[in-house]
């Protein structure tokens, strides 16, 4: 997939000064190493003087997590940040018990949030998916919060779903104190990797139970950078699971999803075969067709109720969760004897090499299916086949329970030229061509390719715009 555009223009030099120092500028921020500000934040929206989050696993391998927060508000933006206090969970498999919100004013009066200020809302990142999302956020509209008050909440989380959890401590505002404990009966293990410089946890070991204990103090702000790695990746994520290895998790995937595959597939009706001449031995025919007349709505796995669609229910219906058309396409390709593996990687940009001695599900959210050395993936329609996106990523095989890298015929650049000569008139004319390939050419691609003559002639120019008002274009537009 790629996307070409060649831009003639005309500058003033002392105008062409502040466009290559921003060139400059952007491809040093591109190759220079993040690092985040290890001030205090004296300039701070807020600081949280405490979050205890303290976990009960239970024998049955269900968990309860009572949380503890008490937050400052130090400016007006601060308390348009968190005026509304917001939890999220999957009311499929979670539910949530709030045990105290109040607000405590600058002058000393405790208000307590009344039931009416409690709502239960769709997770809005999953708005566009909502008939299959199960992502719920409990939002408190605490009462009289001003500049200078502090809000404290108490809840309790009981979770029915196995244990993994990804606990972030270094965050946008100061910690002064943050708590985390986690109970454990006797004869469950825990696997844990904390950041390198946290103190070891200390542990108890009980007749019962063993208790491990993170307690940190004076935790510094994170400045938010441009291309900032996930948070997962910062250096500052304690990350804790039950799931003994990475063959437990891929069981789990397994339990939860491929019991809605009948056997291998030789029963399921072919709608796909019916409506075309698609050739059965092509895979990347079966894929662009199924893509053709299927809509993905973009939602986790983890979001959604853990039960997804039957593969002829999703063709039926014409849409499902990239879940439910990953499984689809596999159902399809064993119907025709091809060999086929279900993969999950993580869509959101966390690098799981770096804690690939963890196993957890929780580091993994989307399917891709590989076959004949080919990874499909089912995020977006327009994707072309052997595109994931995912390149360099590791991905667990679901067969065999393995960690294994992503496999794409596609690599993601972004290239541009630039020359520029004088016109012996005082200005000076420049030429621009930008290439872009694999997954910075998809959005504009997917804009451009369907537009009538006309169309992409307005496009065209709204994009030489953004470029330059005098630039022109000197050759085609290729997508």
């Amino acid at each position: 997939m790629t996307f070409k555009q060649y831009v003639k223009s005309v500058f003033h030099p002392l105008f062409l000064i502040p466009t290559l120092s921003l060139l400059l500028t952007l491809s040093a921020c591109s190759q220079s190493p993040i690092r985040p500000t290890d001030g205090k934040g004296k300039t701070a929206d807020a600081l949280n003087l405490l979050i205890s989050k303290k976990y009960m696993i239970n024998k049955d391998g269900s968990y309860d997590l009572h949380l503890h927060l008490i937050r400052k508000i130090l400016t007006y933006k601060g308390k348009k940040d968190f005026a509304d206090f917001k939890f999220t969970y999957n009311n499929s498999y979670q539910s949530v018990e709030i045990n105290k919100a109040q607000t405590t004013t600058p002058s000393g009066s405790i208000i307590t949030a009344s039931k009416e200020e409690y709502h239960d809302i769709l997770a809005p990142w999953t708005a566009k998916a909502s008939i299959y999302s199960y992502a719920r956020q409990k939002v408190i509209n605490l009462p009289s919060v001003t500049v200078g008050s502090s809000i404290e909440i108490e809840l309790t989380l009981h979770s029915q779903v196995g244990f993994w959890i990804s606990e972030i401590f270094r965050l946008a505002n100061p910690i002064s104190r943050k708590i985390v404990s986690i109970k454990v009966p006797q004869g469950t293990e825990l696997r844990f990797q904390q950041p390198p410089w946290m103190s070891p946890a200390q542990i108890q070991q009980n007749r019962d139970d063993t208790i491990y204990l993170w307690q940190v103090k004076d935790i510094p702000a994170l400045t938010p950078e441009q291309m900032m790695p996930a948070d997962e990746n910062m250096g500052s994520c304690l990350l804790v699971s039950t799931f003994t290895d990475w063959h437990q998790v891929a069981a789990w995937y397994r339990d939860q999803i491929m019991s809605r595959i009948k056997g291998k597939g030789k029963n399921m009706p072919d709608p796909l075969q019916q409506q075309s001449d698609l050739d059965s031995s092509s895979v990347d025919k079966l894929y662009t067709s199924l893509m053709q007349r299927t809509t993905p709505h973009q939602i986790d796995f983890l979001s959604t109720n853990l039960a997804p669609q039957k593969p002829e229910t999703t063709i039926a219906k014409g849409h499902g969760t990239p879940v439910d058309i990953a499984l689809s396409f596999y159902q399809l390709l064993k119907q025709q004897q091809i060999t086929a593996h279900l993969l999950f990687v993580n869509t959101h940009g966390v690098i799981i090499t770096a804690f690939s001695k963890i196993p957890s599900p929780g580091l993994l959210s989307n399917p891709v299916v590989r076959c004949h050395d080919r990874d499909y993936s089912f995020q977006q329609q327009e994707l072309p086949p052997g595109f994931t996106g995912y390149e360099g990523q590791l991905a667990l095989d679901l067969a065999d329970g393995k960690l294994k890298p992503i496999i794409t015929s596609y690599t993601n650049r972004r290239s541009s030229t630039i020359t520029l000569r004088p016109n012996g008139q005082g200005l000076i004319e420049g030429n621009l061509h930008t290439v872009l390939t694999g997954q910075p050419a998809i959005a504009i691609r997917s804009r451009l390719r369907y537009l009538t003559p006309a169309e992409l002639q307005v496009a065209t120019s709204q994009l030489l715009h953004t470029i330059d008002p005098l630039a022109s274009r000197s050759g085609p537009i290729k997508t």
